[in-house]
């Protein structure tokens, strides 16, 4: 009996150690595509560039762009530079790494996140839009 009481201890101890944190269930939620949105200073507004993320549990990611004459998603390679296709979530610092970038995660709500470059300052917001034509959301304020 005892066994068994330490064997169900140990289990939920290895369950909760391996819960993931709501932006983790959401950023890796099937069928998600997150969007780039740059700062564009003239407009004063965060412009989709159409191209984006797709992350997955494991913790790599693919690079993707929206291909406009097929009206689909393909996946988006440079071949004169290695990317580093990873990415990682520090809870406790409330940091989003994304290739070998870092970000303050300045807010998270569905959908949305948005995400202050730790170097230089930079803000990217990223929306997830799913496989919809990015169209649909060209610009968003803050």
């Amino acid at each position: 009996m005892k066994n068994l009481i330490g064997a169900l201890i140990l289990n939920s101890f290895l369950l909760l150690s391996c819960a993931k944190s709501p932006l983790e269930q959401e950023i890796t939620e099937k069928d998600s595509f997150w969007y780039i949105f740059a700062y564009n200073k003239e407009e004063e507004v965060y412009e989709n560039i159409n191209y984006g993320y797709v992350f997955y549990g494991n913790g790599s990611i693919d690079y993707k762009g929206f291909d406009f004459s097929t009206n689909t998603l393909k996946s988006f390679r440079m071949n004169d530079v290695k990317q580093v296709m990873k990415w990682d979530y520090e809870q406790k610092n409330n940091v989003l790494k994304i290739e070998n970038k870092t970000y303050d995660i300045l807010e998270f709500k569905k959908d949305t996140i948005v995400l202050q470059y730790f170097n230089d300052r930079k803000k990217r917001i990223l929306i997830n839009l799913r496989d919809k034509n990015p169209t649909i959301l060209k610009s968003v304020k803050l």
